[in-house]
């Protein structure tokens, strides 16, 4: 078994991250000294511990995360949450396209057009500049 320390340098996880995944219920020691609250680590854990880095790098949420490890008893199971993923993934590309064509749209008018900067960006974005009738 391996301290909280020894635990946090096997799995490159902080101490604090630990503590927090262990209040999530997502990564619990095996063990907790009831005498000086130490928290131990097996390899299960450390399993565990190298699933939920590999959920986090792929853009799964510890909300996400903590579903997935407590339902997936099955390979299909996981199936469905990756399929969820990748659809979630894709509407974020093709928002994330739109974005990116639109700002190209405004750097190019930016420019050809022979308009002040702030004049193009205003009119670029549809927006009217708004005046305090107060004198």
């Amino acid at each position: 078994m391996l301290s909280i320390g020894e635990f946090s340098q096997v799995t490159r996880l902080t101490v604090k991250t630990l503590r927090y995944y262990h209040e999530l219920g997502i990564l619990v020691p095996v063990k907790i000294d009831e005498m000086t609250g130490y928290r131990y680590y097996d390899n299960d854990s450390f399993n565990r511990a190298n699933s939920i880095i590999s959920l986090k790098q792929l853009g799964f949420s510890l909300k996400e995360i903590k579903t997935i490890l407590e339902k997936c008893e099955a390979e299909e199971d996981l199936k469905s949450f990756i399929q969820e993923k990748i659809s979630e993934i894709r509407l974020k590309a093709s928002e994330l396209k739109k974005m990116e064509n639109r700002l190209l749209s405004l750097e190019e008018q930016i420019k050809t057009e022979e308009i002040s900067a702030s004049t193009k960006f205003r009119n670029a974005l549809s927006v009217s500049p708004t005046f305090s009738s107060s004198p």
